[in-house]
């Protein structure tokens, strides 16, 4: 699903392990409670997507993903480090760039 185009995509308790997403369109995308253990999110954008509850996510997979402040974390991912460092990066090449 390379580059797929599931901007608000309802995928609430998915299974999504290993899913391959990379450069996907996920804005908005509702995920919570999907389960996301060893999905490649590589280049995906997830501006204002929705991972609250989602399962398996990992630091690994966030930071290679687009994420911003809109994009809604389990809370002890929001908060790691590494995680807060991709959300200003991402950020400030949009604010450079324009939104991907």
């Amino acid at each position: 699903m390379s580059e797929a185009n599931l901007e608000g995509a309802d995928l609430t308790h998915a299974d999504l392990v290993g899913v391959k997403l990379p450069g996907a369109d996920l804005t908005g995308a509702e995920l919570g409670g999907a389960d996301l253990a060893y999905a490649d999110l590589t280049d995906a954008d997830l501006t204002a997507a929705n991972l609250s509850t989602a399962r398996g996510l990992s630091v690994r997979q966030l930071i290679k993903a687009h994420i911003t402040h809109d994009t809604t974390l389990p809370e002890e991912l929001a908060d790691d480090p590494q995680v807060k460092d991709r959300v200003d990066e991402c950020e400030a090449a949009e604010a450079e760039t324009g939104p991907e």
